[in-house]
């Protein structure tokens, strides 16, 4: 089950549309994605289909030395495994290279 505190994505049921939030369940156990302001308070709700939630990567810290860090625990990740996920808090990690 993909945590409360990661940004998600998912297709809205009623029209398709991609949208990005935080994942909630309503009361029969639909999955919605919240939507929020600038001030914390949810603004949109938008039920979704199941199969379509994912995370949203973000990207690894870099430092001096090589080491990286997961950007939301700052727990250590090995770069030579290209972990998909921070094994401390589940967040799902991208390795993309910057462009040069």
């Amino acid at each position: 089950m993909i945590s409360q505190r990661f940004e998600v994505t998912g297709k809205r049921l009623d029209n398709g549309e991609t949208v990005t939030g935080y994942l909630s369940y309503l009361l029969d156990f639909i999955p919605a994605i919240d939507v929020y302001n600038q001030f914390g308070l949810v603004e949109d709700s938008y039920n979704v289909n199941p199969d379509s939630i994912e995370p949203v990567a973000t990207k690894v810290i870099g430092c001096v030395r090589r080491n990286f860090k997961c950007p939301n625990c700052e727990h250590p990740v090995v770069p030579s495994h290209k972990a998909k996920y921070c094994c401390e808090c589940g967040q799902r990690l991208s390795w993309q290279e910057e462009p040069s």
